[in-house]
């Protein structure tokens, strides 16, 4: 499963099968599976699937995939003790002390998850877990048992990890190859609306050019209603734009004048341009109009 990770979504479901199969080896007290992944600048992506239903019943199931900084939770949570322990494989004990500060650190990040684990651990009675644990190159990867592992838990977890850090150097290579691949697609679009522009000999070329940088913005799985240049009259009130029709996509047979002074997001259009901002974003809702 990890070996055909080609997305970062795919992670989770590593987790899922990492604990499947764990219940599959006879150890039908494996309540969680998780894996912490170091994402730079002191983050951890915390990737966590935790059930103590009966296998017939999956309702009690916590789902967790978020990215949290390690410095801001509290120094005796057990994800800080777990990433500070740099031996290759441990247990770690968690008690009702460690219980409640990891749902008070979950309703930080998610209070719906952690109304889940808060009622898994109340509705079981859970006292105590044993949380076996293997360092990973970029993190840890654990297991949640209600009763002490069998010795042969450390010996399935280190090949599990072994064959994780395998597979997730593959997916960061496939990241790396895929930003690239989507950088150049970028710089292809750019230079096709650079060279068009380049080419303009006439005003009302910008038609042209508008509707190409509308197709390539397309390309690029952008969705757009339409895209082009305006450009503002010397008074500042009316922006003359050089777009494609919105419907067709087609060049329009002449720039079309949108006053920018009558409502509340041209006005903040306006007040981009006049300020120069390199980016000015306007949410607007299906009763506000331009």
């Amino acid at each position: 499963k990890a070996l055909a990770m080609h997305r970062s979504e795919d992670l989770h479901s590593v987790v899922v099968t990492r604990k499947k199969e764990l219940k599959g080896l006879q150890r039908p007290d494996v309540t969680a599976a998780t894996i912490y992944l170091e994402q730079g600048d002191g983050m951890i992506r915390i990737l966590d699937i935790s059930s103590v239903a009966d296998s017939k019943d999956d309702k009690a199931e916590l789902k967790l995939d978020k990215v949290f900084r390690l410095e801001d939770t509290d120094p005796d949570l057990w994800i800080r003790r777990l990433w500070d322990n740099e031996e290759k494989y441990f247990v770690f004990e968690a008690d009702e002390n460690d219980f409640a500060l990891v749902v008070a650190w979950l309703r930080t990040i998610d209070k719906k998850e952690a109304a889940v684990a808060e009622r898994i651990i109340r509705e079981k009675g859970i006292k105590k877990a044993w949380l076996p644990t293997v360092t990973l190159e970029k993190g840890k990867l654990n297991i949640d048992l209600l009763a002490p592992p069998a010795p042969e838990v450390g010996s399935i977890l280190l090949k599990m990890g072994a064959g994780f850090d395998l597979a997730y150097k593959r997916f960061l290579d496939l990241q790396k190859a895929e930003a690239q691949a989507r950088e150049a697609q970028i710089e292809a679009a750019l230079e096709r609306v650079r060279s068009r522009g380049m080419a303009m000999h006439k005003s009302e070329e910008l038609l042209e050019a508008g509707e190409i940088l509308c197709r390539e913005m397309s390309k690029l799985g952008i969705g757009c209603l339409t895209s082009g240049y305006v450009l503002m009259d010397p008074e500042g009130k009316i922006g003359w734009n050089y777009t494609p029709h919105p419907a067709t996509g087609k060049i329009m047979p002449e720039a079309v004048g949108i006053p920018h002074t009558e409502t509340k997001p041209m006005k903040k259009v306006l007040a981009g341009w006049k300020n120069q901002d390199p980016v000015c974003v306007i949410a607007m809702n299906e009763k506000e109009t331009i």
